[in-house]
């Protein structure tokens, strides 16, 4: 486990909107104290790939973890790449609410997954 201390930088930044509904969801509930925000992406067949979050306490030997705000962030070795330079918001719109990565180093929205 790359288990990191909280000097080290989060390769993932979160704005003020995001660490305000990640402790609000984490509250509402009642997530314990020790469990963090996983952050991924994995494959998403003809979509390309996807983002994926959520709170756990499986810290895993290719895991990264990192604090923002004093919000335990995890991040395994394989997305870590895919994550770097990433903004993570939390917006509400017309269309609804929900969170939103900010990637411009990597898009790979737009790529089918399937073809090989």
């Amino acid at each position: 486990m790359n288990n990191s201390n909280s000097s080290q930088l989060s390769p993932v930044e979160l704005t003020e909107n995001a660490v305000n509904e990640i402790n609000k969801i984490k509250n509402a509930n009642n997530v314990p104290e020790n469990y963090g925000l996983r952050l991924g992406v994995r494959s998403g067949g003809c979509c390309g790939f996807e983002y994926i979050l959520g709170f756990e306490n499986n810290i895993q030997e290719n895991d990264n973890v990192y604090e923002y705000n004093g919000i335990k962030i995890i991040i395994d070795q394989n997305s870590l790449y895919f994550l770097s330079g990433a903004k993570l918001d939390f917006q509400i719109n017309e269309y609804g609410q929900g969170f939103v990565f900010q990637n411009l180093q990597n898009d790979f929205g737009s790529s089918c997954d399937c073809e090989n």
